[in-house]
């Protein structure tokens, strides 16, 4: 019988002089090896290692100056609006200070949200007209006429 031969376990000095390994940290933050192994070859720091993982989720929540919070897809419901220009509005709210009446005035735009996607969906149409994609009519003249 062959003998299975196991990896050893990386043990991590951290500057606190605490010794962790990948999967204490996998534990501790309930997150992917992928994860935790950056984070300890990154940095040794605990503070670092130890942080929250961030909400990648599109659920962002932002603080505004009248103590509300908002997320990207809640101001562009309120406002009517494209999710980009929520999303501009808010992250321009931390950098040049989060003043409400900046970020939740009205928006002005020529279009509605539901215009403006129309029109994209009429470029679209016209694009492919253009090229005689979903036009067997106008394929086969074509066809016809250089046979």
């Amino acid at each position: 019988m062959r003998e299975i031969k196991r990896r050893k376990v990386k043990v991590w000095t951290l500057d606190d002089g605490s010794r962790v390994t990948t999967a204490d940290i996998m534990k501790a933050l309930n997150c992917p090896y992928s994860t935790a192994f950056s984070r300890l070859t990154r940095s040794r720091n605990p503070e670092q290692i130890y942080k929250t993982k961030q909400d990648t989720s599109g659920g962002k929540t932002y603080l505004l100056s009248d103590g509300s919070y908002w997320t990207v897809g809640q101001l562009a419901k309120y406002l009517n609006c494209l999710h980009s220009t929520a999303g501009v509005r808010l992250s321009h709210s931390l950098t040049k200070g989060n003043d409400v009446k900046k970020v939740l005035a009205p928006v002005n735009h020529q279009y509605s949200v539901d215009e403006i996607i129309r029109r994209g969906e009429q470029k679209i149409r016209e694009e492919q007209e253009s090229r005689m994609i979903g036009d067997p009519v106008g394929f086969w003249a074509l066809f016809n006429a250089n046979t």
